[in-house]
């Protein structure tokens, strides 16, 4: 099973996040794809790989989207652990 969601936030894209199901363990992984500015990606990469209860397990090169020079795309594949707190 996998969950697809879309999301937007000021200029700033998520575009999508697959959820897909653990094959025979807890570990849950999510697909993620950022879009937008470099700097605006790697702000959010960084919120990312600083939440406790989020590992990233592995991280594309930055690519640039066709007909813009301005916004870009990164690929992430990030596992969520329940039990860790997330940081405040």
């Amino acid at each position: 099973m996998s969950i697809t969601a879309i999301g937007a936030c000021d200029d700033f894209h998520i575009a999508s996040i697959r959820w897909d199901e653990p094959k025979g363990g807890i570990d849950e992984m999510v697909k993620i794809r950022l879009q937008g500015t470099t700097n605006e990606i790697k702000r959010m990469r960084r919120v990312i790989e600083r939440n406790r209860s989020l590992e990233v397990r592995s991280v594309s090169e930055v690519f640039a989207n066709k007909g813009t020079k301005k916004y870009f795309r990164q690929y992430m594949d990030v596992s969520f652990d329940p039990k860790k707190k997330v940081e405040e």
